[in-house]
């Protein structure tokens, strides 16, 4: 068995910070892209280009979506980082968040990026959220036992 706890890391909360960031960016970032072609579609039809100023407002709702987890970047540490992680033998992942718990079989595991003294666990179907891990907030267990378990899904990033 394998278990992380503990207080994160300015580093840590970081890079679950730009994480979280970029999903939401993407995620908003098609929906606008099918709002823009609906507008263009109008426009040309209707020949009303006015309605083209609302491509402002997406753009400005990217940006917004791309700055909210660092708005309030307590609220979000509490949802995005999880309090307990345990693995056990056959690699279930079981997490706590300050909201929720979850349970997520290994084979539910996209990747994991290893990133300086942290690991974020991509899930392909999550049921919550992915998952930071803190190498530093190993408390039972060892970080070979963790690398070797995971090891074909387990991707390096500078």
């Amino acid at each position: 068995m394998i278990e992380f706890y503990g207080d994160y890391s300015q580093e840590a909360e970081n890079f679950a910070l730009k994480q979280n960031a970029k999903q939401n960016v993407v995620c908003v970032s098609l929906v606008a892209l099918l709002l823009t072609v609906v507008l263009l579609l109008i426009a040309f039809l209707c020949d009303f280009w006015l309605i083209m100023f609302f491509e402002i407002a997406l753009v400005a709702v990217i940006v917004i979506t791309w700055f909210a987890p660092y708005l309030e970047r307590k609220k979000h540490m509490r949802l995005l980082l999880p309090e307990k992680v345990t693995i056990d033998r056959d690699g279930t992942i079981f997490a706590t968040w300050q909201d929720i718990f979850v349970a997520e079989p290994k084979d539910n595991i996209k990747k994991i990026i290893s990133k300086g003294d942290c690991y974020y666990i991509v899930f392909r179907r999550a049921r919550a959220r992915d998952c930071l891990l803190q190498k530093s907030l190993l408390r039972v267990g060892n970080i070979e036992d963790f690398e070797r378990l995971f090891a074909e899904t387990i991707v390096q990033k500078s």
